[in-house]
């Protein structure tokens, strides 16, 4: 699993402000994963990777949970601590591979939808590096149902249409998915695997719902700004002229049990 190519030029933080917007992770499997892990307030030392503008550290956070959330990019930084104010994460200027953190120090170690952007046999190392012994890594997915959401399938099909070839990223989150258990494993770092998914709905405004399309900057970035505007005018023209939109997604959570040494010094 290599970094794909269109992380190399898509501008993710230009829409950091849009992100708020996106679907939250399904509770139920939260819940699930911080009982198998046995996160307890004041007690587990938590670290999120990639974490964006904190829609997985806003979980962890609620749950009562305390630690370092690693993100590179400034903007993604400055939109969490807009949306989060003050609360019991630290945020930290690292990547998955240079996380910044002591060695052996994470109870818990989350990846929120962003595993498929790193560079994962550099980055199974460090993890392995920053937990304790016996510690948990769970990396996990929040996706579209494409095909089980006509509008949108629809949408995609409009896409493909006009932009016919484009590196999509949930693509590459699904072939990363497809190999993760034992890509994971593989590493000789990591033992066990629990997976568990669940589906789960977010009503949102059509105006959110549209903005959410705006902030794809993947997109954006092959096809160019003006080409993007043509595409957008025509999603706004498909999306229904009513009050609110019913959008289907699924959480996926893979979780391993930190093992063995293999860790690099």
């Amino acid at each position: 699993m290599s970094r794909p190519a269109v992380a190399a030029h898509a501008d993710f933080g230009a829409s950091a402000h849009l992100y708020e917007k996106r679907a939250p992770y399904a509770q139920r499997v939260f819940s699930c994963l911080q009982q198998y892990v046995g996160a307890a307030p004041g007690v587990t030392q938590v670290a999120d990777i990639g974490a964006g503008t904190g829609n997985f550290t806003r979980l962890l956070a609620a749950a009562g949970l305390h630690g370092q959330a690693v993100e590179p990019d400034a903007r993604m930084r400055a939109e969490a601590a807009r949306l989060l104010g003050n609360h019991a994460f630290t945020w930290i200027d690292g990547t998955a591979e240079q996380t910044g953190l002591p060695s052996s120090s994470i109870d818990w170690l989350c990846v929120s939808t962003s595993f498929h952007l790193m560079d994962a046999p550099c980055a199974l190392q460090e993890f392995a590096r920053v937990l304790r012994p016996a510690g948990h890594l769970t990396i996990v997915w929040k996706l579209r149902e494409i095909g089980d959401d006509p509008l949108m399938n629809r949408i995609e099909m409009l896409i493909a249409s006009m932009a016919p070839g484009l590196d999509r990223l949930y693509e590459q989150a699904l072939d990363t998915i497809a190999c993760l258990e034992d890509s994971v494993k593989a590493n000789g770092c990591f033992a066990d695997c629990l997976h568990i998914d669940a589906p789960h709905e977010e009503v949102l405004s059509r105006d959110d719902y549209v903005a959410i399309w705006r902030s794809a900057e993947e997109i954006q970035s092959q096809v160019g700004p003006v080409r993007w505007r043509d595409i957008l005018a025509a999603i706004d023209d498909l999306v229904p002229r009513q009050s609110h939109i019913t959008a289907l997604h699924r959480t996926h959570a893979w979780t391993f049990r930190r093992a063995g040494e293999g860790t690099r010094s």
